[in-house]
């Protein structure tokens, strides 16, 4: 659709339901993006930093001109909720991480996941080099995750971090056989920048490895 934007919520001030058509000329003219009626979304970002925007959604799409779509925290838009009236307008979506199949076509891949299906539909094997192809662009998925901006990093960069990949093992029993990251790292050896095992015990550095307990991972 023309004309999409993304704007804060901090730009809505208390003044929005009453003056909606000088609200849409001042948002235009401070992104300098025009707005198109009945063409143009408009999405507020992080809506539950501020409540008050999330209300005015009730009478932006009362007003009938553009559509909205509002993204955040479900935990934070389910307690900022004090002293506003919840629009019965909202139609809420649940957004997950990207699973293999949708990490495929994020990288512009749209065969793999029709030939892994055909595979599995005629009980074939995939023969040797398909099969390493196929594990490579697994453990591309696996390296990455599918969160859409580690993804973008990767398209933009070709890599998760810049011109360096951190590769990580996640470990539920033995931390010491690391089979898939040696493989990963002798394979891709000029582009690796740090190494992690995550297990379940406490930190350590080792051969060049960092093993890490697994509540350090949102931290990395």
């Amino acid at each position: 659709m023309s004309g999409d934007l993304r704007i804060k919520c901090e730009m809505m001030n208390g003044d929005l339901q009453y003056n909606l058509d000088f609200f849409f000329l001042q948002l235009q003219q401070l992104t300098g993006v025009r707005l198109y009626e009945k063409e143009s979304v408009i999405i507020f970002d992080e809506v539950q930093l501020l409540p008050k925007a999330r209300q005015a959604i009730k009478y932006l799409v009362a007003d009938g001109r553009y559509k909205y779509i509002e993204t955040g925290s479900l935990l934070s838009i389910k307690k900022n909720t004090k002293d506003i009236l919840i629009p019965s307008e909202e139609h809420k979506i649940s957004m997950y991480p990207m699973d293999f199949e949708e990490f495929l076509w994020a990288v512009g891949d749209e065969i793999t996941a029709d030939t892994i299906k055909l595979l599995l539909k005629s009980k074939k094997s995939a023969g040797n080099a398909m099969h390493r192809n196929l594990m490579r662009m697994f453990r591309l998925y696996m390296l990455i995750g599918g969160m859409p901006q580690a993804v973008e990093a990767y398209l933009e960069h070709n890599n998760p971090k810049g011109d360096k990949i951190n590769p990580i093992e996640v470990k539920s029993g033995n931390y010491r056989g690391h089979k898939s990251l040696d493989m990963f790292c002798d394979k891709y050896s000029s582009r690796i920048r740090d190494k992690y095992v995550v297990h379940t015990k406490d930190y350590k550095w080792e051969n060049g490895i960092h093993y890490l307990p697994v509540y350090m991972i949102p931290f990395l």
